[in-house]
């Protein structure tokens, strides 16, 4: 009877001990350690998430520095003269040369592209904009740079550039040497670097950099332009 009496007793006190729940010291112990996990993942995450970010901005400056190089071969490869002017950051590329009775077209109203890197475009970046020229008025709107009639063609330009592999004067046009013959063959090499940042926060002065070049060769003949 004694020993019923005593097992009842302990019955009673672990019933008691279970109803109790966690001590303060046991709840305050839990929420450290939850809060270490949260933060460790938290910390995880925001580092995994930084690094897709700056991966993700690379990949779309170097596909968009292509892309621009790209646009400007397949003009270049379509042109029959090329004309770079430094002082006024742009590159000509002439289409056609002579009008529908066969008469030579002046280098301002000859059918042709006009790209013009806009140093100044966005502060700390540059613009590129596409002129369609096939007038005077045409070639007047370019070299006034009225961007109303321009088409933009990439932004986040930090240098662009156009030389000769020949080392031909691309101020006169493409091939045209000292004694005004034409050569067989000749081209351009043109370079386009483009800069954003690497991750999109005003407390990060991280910048990427990517440079597209290529030497391209026209697929027609060289032709001189008038008033060169």
């Amino acid at each position: 009877m004694k020993e019923d009496k005593r097992n009842f007793i302990l019955t009673e006190e672990c019933k008691k001990k279970q109803k109790a729940g966690f001590t303060l010291l046991e709840l305050l112990i839990a929420m450290m350690i939850t809060l270490i996990i949260v933060t460790a993942v938290g910390q995880f995450m925001a580092a995994t998430s930084r690094s897709y970010q700056i991966l993700n901005n690379q990949v779309d400056l170097q596909m968009e520095a292509q892309c621009t190089i790209n646009m400007i071969a397949d003009m270049v490869m379509e042109g029959s003269n090329v004309v770079y002017d430094n002082g006024n950051n742009m590159l000509r590329i002439y289409k056609k040369t002579v009008d529908s009775s066969g008469n030579p077209l002046d280098y301002k109203s000859a059918e042709q592209y006009i790209i013009w890197f806009d140093k100044d475009g966005d502060i700390q970046k540059g613009n590129m904009y596409l002129f369609v020229c096939d007038s005077d008025s045409d070639y007047s709107d370019a070299l006034n740079h009225d961007r109303d009639k321009a088409k933009l063609m990439a932004e986040g330009i930090d240098s662009f550039a156009v030389t000769s592999p020949r080392g031909t004067n691309l101020a006169r046009g493409l091939s045209l040497d000292a004694n005004r013959n034409l050569p067989q063959r000749d081209g351009v090499t043109v370079s386009v670097k483009l800069k954003t940042k690497a991750v999109y926060d005003s407390s990060n002065d991280d910048d990427f950099t990517y440079e597209a070049v290529d030497t391209i060769f026209p697929r027609n003949e060289i032709v001189e332009v008038q008033g060169l």
